[in-house]
């Protein structure tokens, strides 16, 4: 199934344009499903991002050199806005975790500085959903269930998701890249981030 419908017209291309605020509702034409992982390398000014061939996500490349999104950096999950943390905003951590980079090692401090560092050419970065992080997992390997065109990648723990936990809203959904697991993880724990754009 590749084309996609509105409350009033089928057979429409998925793209945003199209669906408007239907776009990224997990259509079967837009989700695609058992179509086979592909991706892109982007470059920019010098950075790399990647582009997910099969849902047209874009998602960030981390580093290797101990700047803002260094591979090893992890943060606590925070969002101050009711309408996205189910009552529980969660924790704003020191700036230790993170190696001073932010005021505090947080989610929603770290999108907000790889927004206005303009990072790959945009300014439109957010935390992703626990769907389309889980879309990221390799299921036809293990250790490490992820392309290798995601360089960088820590496998020591968990990366977060935007999504918390409807059973407990003191925990959010982290993706274990290792073996491919979801886990509901306390906001206060130190995970890392793998951030992702939405092309309009």
């Amino acid at each position: 199934i590749h084309l996609c419908g509105t409350d009033d017209k089928n057979n429409l291309p998925c793209d945003n344009t199209n669906l408007v605020n239907l776009f990224g509702m997990q259509q079967d034409g837009e989700k695609q499903a058992g179509r086979k992982m592909a991706y892109e390398l982007i470059s920019y000014n010098n950075e790399n991002c990647i582009r997910d061939q099969v849902t047209g996500l874009i998602w960030e490349q981390k580093t290797k050199d101990k700047s803002l999104r260094d591979q090893d950096w992890r943060f606590t999950w925070f969002n101050a806005d009711p309408k996205n943390n189910a009552g529980d905003a969660g924790i704003q951590a020191s700036s230790t975790t993170c190696n001073c980079t932010l005021s505090s090692c947080n989610t929603t401090a770290y999108i907000e500085a790889l927004n206005k560092a303009n990072y790959c050419g945009y300014s439109d970065w957010r935390l992703p959903t626990r769907s389309e992080l889980t879309n990221l997992v390799d299921y036809s390997t293990s250790q490490a269930a992820l392309n290798p065109i995601y360089t960088n990648t820590a496998f020591n723990d968990g990366y977060w998701s935007s999504t918390t936990s409807a059973k407990q809203n003191t925990k959010a959904w982290t993706i274990d890249f290792k073996e491919g697991a979801s886990n509901p993880t306390y906001k206060e724990y130190m995970a890392h981030i793998r951030a992702v754009r939405t092309p309009q």
